[in-house]
């Protein structure tokens, strides 16, 4: 079993705080226990690289489930038998001596350093007879173990290698390595020191304490009761309630409840939480407090006649003559803790742990504070924008309308002028009424409503007579047909037809069905505009009007969000926002709207409004 030394330094790897993927890995890899339960729980062989890439591909929540199973599952159990780090150690050299043997005897082939380091890993789990059902050549070093080295002479350079390593617990290791591998004693000695300098080496590069007399068993119950207490914090939404869950929750773990002094960025001062009135400044030369503050570096106090005055206040407040002061944050700190110090050996311990883990809440509280300070910046300076556009929007209104009126005077002057050509009167009359409909639709962008309340818009209804609208409606349309080169054909009925309808809006969904066909268009190609009456839909009658065009058709993707305003697929000053306008004054007016399309073939927009017809004799 996993010594409790190996498993301490494993729980401080998987802290969320600070978790190093790579250095984890390099742990497993020299812990036959630990690095089996990761191959099996990721379906892995003994493959340093496979291994490497299946951690980092876990997301934070997955990689915190399986380390802490794993963590928990070598935890100390009463009774159990468990490896003294002298014995884990002899393990770990045989391991790294198996790699070292190998690159020994393929070195003239320039070995890959992976399959030398899964050679390593795969020693180190067959000494410890675990087996894995993914790993082929794992199984065969355990199968193969114990064999008569003299039935071993031709096989797999692995399986010999393996052989020797095996047989150093007997000390016949040297003589196997000479009868299987042809290494000589000193050759063999020099490869053996090799391996036991690297395999120290990765111990102390992995952090594995080995040479202290720490009650390691002891820590680990430390930390994993601080890590239950510190869930307490998981419940908090603010910084004001994490302070407020620490004075409680702390009392749990030490005799006499830790004093906490937040780091004020503000001020540039650390003020303590339960009394804010008083505080000390970040970059005071004479109080320690203020120094582990700056530096995170931890430190301990006794009062004394040396020690700053504001020190020693606080060690009085908190009832202590000596203090262990320790940072909250890693990296950027955010708190300070003063946790007096008594005859438990581990305060000092236990203070770092408690630290880490309201550091670690200190973090997800300033990380949440400032993504809400983003989020209303940002709505802040949305409602700017929106207030100058809104502004911007008015004056364009009010500027449009000037040259709008202008010109429209000028209409009138020259209707009165060519009364005497009637065609022309009534092509000045219809441009005329056009402009009138722009400026209405001018205006009704004047008074924006505020973001909050509903867009309304008035159905103004007054009665037209369909054929000489529609008629109207072709002539405006026909001089951008003749720049297109295309035709407008009008269908329409035989007798009048009299309805009430919101002509303004009609006008707007019916130019631009129009303008999009004519757009669309090529050179030769016709765009038809249609009325029926007497159609039914829905339980009622009303009537249609079409617009038809010969041109591409619509693609799919148009089609699909008919509704919504997209990328124009027609370029320059083009803004992908008619059909969607359509639509909506489609709906407003109570009608409903039918595409019918085919690539290559044309598009037919039908229009049906479940109007009644006016009797035209009244």
């Amino acid at each position: 079993m996993t010594p409790d030394a190996v498993i301490y330094r494993y729980l401080e790897l998987i802290a969320p705080a600070q978790c190093d993927a790579q250095l984890l890995c390099q742990l497993l890899c020299c812990d036959a226990d630990l690095l089996a339960r990761w191959l099996k729980i990721l379906d892995l062989p003994a493959d340093l690289a496979q291994l490497r890439q299946q951690i980092a591909g876990l997301s934070d929540s997955q990689f915190q489930s399986v380390a802490s199973a794993q963590g928990w599952s070598v935890l100390p159990i009463a009774g159990s038998a468990r490896l003294s780090l002298d014995q884990w150690q002899f393990v770990l050299r045989a391991a790294f001596l198996a790699e070292v043997l190998a690159e020994h005897l393929v070195v003239r082939s320039a070995p890959n350093r992976d399959v030398l380091e899964n050679i390593r890993l795969r020693a180190l789990l067959a000494i410890s007879g675990v087996q894995l059902e993914q790993d082929p050549k794992l199984a065969e070093l355990i199968e193969f173990r114990g064999t008569a080295p003299e039935l071993l002479e031709d096989a797999a350079l692995e399986l010999r290698i393996f052989a020797v390593i095996d047989a150093i617990e007997f000390g016949n290791e040297a003589d196997l390595a000479h009868k299987l591998l042809e290494i000589d004693t000193s050759t063999f000695d020099s490869l053996l020191n090799t391996a036991a300098t690297q395999a120290q080496a990765f111990v102390e590069k992995i952090g594995v304490d080995t040479t202290s007399s720490t009650d390691w068993s002891h820590r680990i119950w430390l930390r994993q009761q601080i890590g239950l207490v510190g869930a307490a914090f998981n419940v908090c939404e603010s910084v004001d309630e994490l302070t407020a869950m620490h004075d409680q929750v702390s009392r749990c773990l030490f005799a006499l409840p830790p004093l906490l002094l937040k780091v004020n960025k503000n001020s540039n001062r650390i003020e303590l939480v339960q009394a804010p009135q008083i505080s000390i400044r970040i970059d005071s030369t004479i109080s320690t407090i203020a120094s582990v503050a700056l530096t995170g570096q931890r430190a301990a106090i006794s009062d004394g006649p040396g020690l700053a005055v504001v020190d020693r206040q606080l060690l009085r407040m908190l009832g202590a003559q000596e203090a262990f002061i320790v940072a909250a944050g890693p990296s950027e700190v955010h708190g300070v803790l003063v946790v007096s110090s008594d005859d438990d050996v581990d305060v000092n311990v236990a203070a770092e742990l408690y630290a880490e883990e309201l550091a670690r809440h200190f973090t997800k509280q300033s990380k949440l504070s400032t993504a809400q300070d983003d989020e209303d910046e940002r709505a802040d300076s949305v409602q700017l924008f929106r207030d100058a556009e809104n502004q911007r929007l008015r004056e364009i209104v009010h500027e449009a309308n000037n040259p709008l009126s202008i010109v429209h005077n000028y209409l009138h002057i020259l209707e009165l002028r060519m009364q005497h050509e009637p065609e022309a009167v009534q092509q000045l009359t219809m441009i005329a009424t056009e402009l009138r409909r722009a400026g209405d639709i001018f205006s009704r962008a004047r008074e924006i409503p505020d973001q909050t309340e509903a867009v309304a818009d008035t159905v103004l209804a007054s009665e037209i007579e369909l054929n000489t609208w529609l008629r109207n409606l072709g002539e405006l349309h026909r001089g951008l047909a003749q720049e297109q080169g295309v035709d407008i054909q009008l269908v329409l009925l035989d007798a009048p037809l009299l309805t009430r309808i919101d002509q303004g809006k009609l006008a707007q969904i019916m130019t631009n069905l129009i303008k999009n066909a004519l757009e669309a268009c090529a050179p030769g190609d016709q765009v038809t505009l249609s009325c029926q009456r007497d159609v039914y839909r829905d339980g009622g009658f009303g009537f249609e009007l079409t617009v038809q065009d010969t041109g591409p058709g619509l693609e799919q993707y148009v089609l699909e969000n008919l509704a919504q305003a997209k990328q124009s697929s027609k370029g320059g000053e083009h803004q992908g926002v008619g059909l969607q306008l359509v639509v909506r004054l489609v709906d407003e007016l109570g009608g409903a709207l039918d595409v019918h399309t085919h690539l290559g073939a044309g598009t037919v927009f039908s229009l049906f409004f479940g109007r009644p017809v006016l009797n035209l004799d009244k």
